[in-house]
């Protein structure tokens, strides 16, 4: 074979190979879960895989040759302009563009470009890797939204709301609040809570404020000192918030209310029923519960017209699930001169309930005997959706729904006294998710926070509705359970073995879900606090944790 002919071989063997490399990395292009784009010096598309396709909208040979603007509005070629004077300097570059789809929705992208030059360096093209990150920013947008709501809510509630950090200064009030005080937003947002409490002590307001924080929330009555130098009375919600390590409050005035409990003080007989007519319905039944007078204030609260009422037993508008309640009341109160104030729900007339708190007091003829009673009735709705918000706020942990560090603790220690007195026995169980750093780094945080809802839903199908099961936070988990007298805590472990074994057959993900265990058992008469148990549990878990780190090399 002559030289000439040895020659061309070779490049035609380079060829192939160059081919077979082209085809290979087309192949890869295909496959990947990101969108790729590839474009010439034009900014004209050149090569588009299957996944861009299916986020744009558009088949592939509608966007060859096409211009990348064309896909874009003229904010995003503003952006897009800006970004090709990045790439004709050959930088790499990250950055968030909006698409237009070809149904003509827009598209929220996270894009990774680079520049493609030739041997001599000239920039040629450039590629792109394309992210969706649409549901994202529409979940994000939709948070913001529903905060935005929250804080306007919170700005024209009637009641007052403040946030105050550990040390009792102020973060944040609505106008109601500032009405009640007669500060103004600025001038409360450089004070201490000491600073407007009548014969107020910062150190006594820290105390007060920590005890809150041992029991997770409060209800009190405390006096305050107006900006006039005046008293005023407040009847105060407050939730300890632990994410944000602050205390949410709602505060009332009812300093009205109290200058008439000291007037009837001084002529009870006299002035009885006033505190009741301070609230918003008034209301009379006989003894056996038949309304024979409603206020007109019942229809514009609960849409009942008073006639509509009259002749009704107040019975018939009580959500069933407060009956049991409200008797119990009803034959307490029976006997008894005083009043009495509870909460129910009413039925609105259009159907749905409103939670209402009510003040009875009975009608007494004048031989003692009870012949009716006079209820005062106030719509406490709102307030009651806003303390349950923030109750689930404070002790569930947000990703999972299961009880965050702050409420395990609170639950446990509740748990363990039980257990001590009716000597009972108890597991606590360590849970860590094996590789949560890696998943992170590989497939995005995203990915993580998916794997950490999936254990959760199996620890939930493992263990018993009874059992304490939290989020410690991270990748860290804890359960405590009354022990079984007839089974080891090894079948609960084997439990969880057997979920996640079939977890993990089902979903056939790159990676598998897996969970490093310890164990710590609580006896009636080994005094093992808490945190002993924690220790131990914790401990033991990282044992299992190096034992299958060494099965593995």
């Amino acid at each position: 074979m002559t030289e000439e002919e040895q020659t061309k071989e070779q490049l035609l063997a380079v060829i192939a190979a160059l081919r077979a490399s082209e085809k290979q990395h087309r192949l890869l292009f295909e496959l990947a879960q990101e969108g790729i784009w590839a474009i010439d010096v034009e900014s004209r598309t050149t090569f588009v895989n299957l996944r861009l396709t299916e986020i744009i909208g558009y088949r592939s040979d509608e966007m060859i040759g096409r211009h990348l603007f064309s896909f874009m509005d003229e904010q995003a070629k503003d952006l897009a302009l800006r970004n090709m004077s990045g790439l004709l300097r050959r930088f790499k570059e990250r950055r968030n563009f909006e698409f237009i789809h070809k149904d003509g929705h827009r598209i929220y992208t996270s894009m990774e470009t680079s520049p493609i030059t030739d041997e001599e360096g000239r920039y040629t093209g450039a590629l792109a890797v394309i992210t969706d990150i649409t549901e994202r920013r529409l979940a994000e947008e939709a948070l913001k939204a529903s905060e935005e709501r929250f804080r306007k809510i919170l700005k024209t509630a009637q009641e007052g709301f403040r946030l105050v950090d550990r040390d009792g200064f102020f973060l944040e009030v609505n106008d109601s609040y500032c009405q009640i005080s007669g500060y103004s937003r600025e001038e409360l947002l450089t004070m201490n809570i000491a600073d407007v409490q009548f014969n107020g002590n910062r150190e006594e307001a820290r105390r007060h404020i920590e005890r809150i924080v041992q029991k997770g929330g409060d209800v009190f009555e405390t006096r305050h000192r107006h900006k006039d130098e005046s008293s005023l009375y407040l009847s105060i919600s407050t939730r300890y918030l632990p994410e944000e390590d602050c205390l949410f409050s709602l505060l009332q005035d009812i300093t009205a209310r109290k200058r008439v409990e000291r007037a009837l003080q001084e002529n009870e007989s006299k002035l009885r029923l006033i505190t009741d007519l301070m609230l918003d319905m008034v209301s009379q039944t006989d003894a056996a519960g038949v309304i024979n007078f409603a206020s007109p204030s019942h229809e514009k609260i609960l849409g009942y017209r008073p006639d509509e009422l009259g002749g009704h037993n107040v019975m018939e508008f009580i959500h069933p699930d407060d009956l049991e309640e409200v008797t119990a009341a009803v034959f307490a109160a029976v006997g008894s001169t005083s009043s009495g104030v509870m909460s129910l729900r009413f039925r609105h007339a259009d159907g749905y309930y409103l939670w209402l708190e009510t003040i009875g007091n009975p009608i007494i003829d004048e031989k003692q005997n009870i012949v009716g009673a006079v209820f005062a009735s106030r719509d406490v709705t709102e307030r009651k959706r806003m303390e349950e918000r923030l109750n689930r706020l404070s002790m569930t942990d947000s990703l999972t729904g299961l009880h965050n560090r702050h409420s395990f603790l609170h639950l446990a220690e509740q748990q363990l006294k039980a257990a001590h007195r009716e000597g009972q026995g108890l597991w606590l169980i360590y849970l860590d998710l094996d590789n949560l750093k890696y998943i992170n780094d590989t497939w995005g945080h995203k990915e993580g926070d998916r794997v950490i809802c999936d254990a959760a839903q199996i620890f939930r199908k493992t263990f018993r509705e009874v059992d304490i099961i939290a989020r410690l936070g991270g990748d860290e988990f804890a359960v405590l359970a009354k022990a079984e007298d007839d089974k080891s805590p090894d079948v609960l472990i084997e439990r969880l073995e057997e979920h996640i074994t079939a977890f993990n057959a089902e979903e056939k993900r790159a990676y598998g879900l897996a969970v490093s265990v310890g164990m710590a058992a609580y006896h009636p008469d080994s005094f093992l606090s808490l945190d002993d148990l924690l220790s131990l549990a914790d401990e033991f878990m990282y044992q299992n944790k190096n034992e299958k780190r060494h099965r593995n090399k």
